[in-house]
């Protein structure tokens, strides 16, 4: 075998094995993944937290939202009984469109 191939074949199998501890750190897991019960729990604090931002708000900008309100907190009650994830990311998007509502009536008029 000529010198070139050895040193070739050295070098190729060196390099893979020095990858090794590369490919494993990238394997590793590190992302924190958000439970079920952390995804429920940040819903009914920002449910809680946007209530109390509408009833702040003048009484006619509340009964706007109001019924906004009311479709979520019904949504709320049927997290016990079916938590998969698309019913999440849908009560999570009302939640956000609601929030965007109330932040909306409670800007002061230019």
């Amino acid at each position: 075998m000529k010198r070139l191939n050895k040193f070739l074949l050295t070098l190729g199998s060196v390099a893979s094995l020095a990858s090794l501890p590369l490919i494993a750190a990238n394997c590793g897991g590190t992302k924190k993944e958000v439970t079920k019960e952390e995804r429920v729990k940040n819903i009914k604090n920002k449910i809680n937290e946007l209530n109390e931002k509408a009833k702040q708000s003048p009484f006619n900008k509340y009964n706007i939202v109001w019924n906004d309100f009311d479709k979520l907190r019904n949504q709320i009650k049927t997290i016990n009984k079916d938590t998969d994830d698309k019913k999440l990311a849908e009560i999570e998007k009302s939640l956000d469109q609601f929030a965007k509502k109330v932040e909306e009536l409670s800007k002061p008029k230019k």
